[in-house]
């Protein structure tokens, strides 16, 4: 079941408000929310490089520390339907450790990402959802 546009809603207003509430180091490094463009998308799905193209693209959040605040990020992935769920798409199951890995090994071994447009930065007018 979709959750209602009211509680949608409500859940957006309260992310806002909390990221209002942060430093304003945090504040400025942090984003509402972000656009994915076609572009982005495409790349995404058609990474196989065979013409199929991937099943869906999901969505990780994470966080980082700023300032003593807690800002939210936002990671976006291919990926690929298997049997009945979806899996990352060529995301190594083991093998290498991101975190101490050298950055040109890690990107080596790791799929195409999109770290979206952050808004409002790279976003448009205000609407009920974003106001």
């Amino acid at each position: 079941m979709a959750t209602e546009w009211k509680n949608v809603r409500q859940q957006i207003k309260a992310f806002k408000n909390y990221i209002n509430s942060l430093s304003a180091t945090a504040k400025s490094t942090a984003a509402y929310s972000y656009v994915l463009t076609t572009a982005d998308i495409d790349n995404l799905l058609s990474q196989k490089g065979n013409g199929t193209r991937l099943a869906g693209i999901r969505i990780y959040f994470g966080a980082e520390m700023v300032n003593g605040d807690l800002v939210p990020r936002m990671y976006a992935v291919g990926s690929d339907l298997v049997g009945s769920s979806y899996d990352d798409y060529n995301v190594p199951v083991s093998g290498i450790d991101l975190e101490t890995a050298p950055t040109a090994t890690a990107n080596a071994a790791m799929p195409l990402k999109c770290d979206g447009l952050p808004c409002p930065t790279a976003c448009g007018k205000v609407n009920v959802m974003n106001s």
